[in-house]
């Protein structure tokens, strides 16, 4: 998804960016390092993950904003500006999933960062779909890495809120990154 972004950003310049659950700030540092015309703001409800990328966007000379902020928490989203360009790697794993994945992934990485309610696994992306309404520029657009499963769904859910989507396969062919134009 960063490489995305990056390509996208590179065609105008003066950009402002937001990058939804940041965990260790590896997505808006890359992109800060690719494309310096850019302000990006960087949001995690994690202070741990936050530290984590403030230490790594120091190492790394990377001016990006740090927010502690739950995103699932609408009323915390007046913080937050208006915006060209959403990025997000949010939790998509459904809960059911963990005894399936490897150890090095689940013992090394929160919870928080990795898994969603069996019953809701598309609740990050609604609420993101909800917040660009509001929070994103006409033609601004939201690149979304997804669980390979729910790439068709996560794509509709953001075309019934009247963005423009396309999905996006990896290296591998599997449906994993959505973008979604708000129109």
């Amino acid at each position: 998804v960063t490489e995305m972004v990056i390509e996208a950003c590179k065609q105008s310049g003066g950009l402002r960016l937001l990058d939804i659950g940041t965990g260790s700030g590896c997505i808006p540092i890359a992109i800060k390092k690719n494309v310096l015309d850019i302000d990006v703001t960087s949001v995690d409800i994690s202070s741990e993950a936050l530290q984590a990328a403030k230490r790594n966007a120091t190492t790394h000379e990377a001016d990006i904003q740090l927010l502690q902020i739950d995103f699932l928490d609408e009323h915390q989203w007046d913080q937050l500006g208006l915006y060209d360009i959403i990025v997000s790697n949010p939790p998509y794993i459904p809960a059911s999933e963990k005894k399936q994945m490897e150890m090095n992934v689940v013992d090394y990485e929160p919870a928080t960062a990795l898994f969603v309610p069996d019953d809701d696994p598309l609740l990050f992306y609604r609420k993101i779909s909800e917040f660009g309404k509001s929070k994103l520029k006409t033609g601004g657009v939201i690149f979304l890495e997804t669980h390979e499963d729910f790439a068709q769904q996560t794509a509709a859910l953001f075309a019934a809120n009247d963005y423009q989507t396309d999905i996006i396969k990896d290296y591998f062919e599997k449906e994993r990154f959505v973008k979604a134009t708000h129109r």
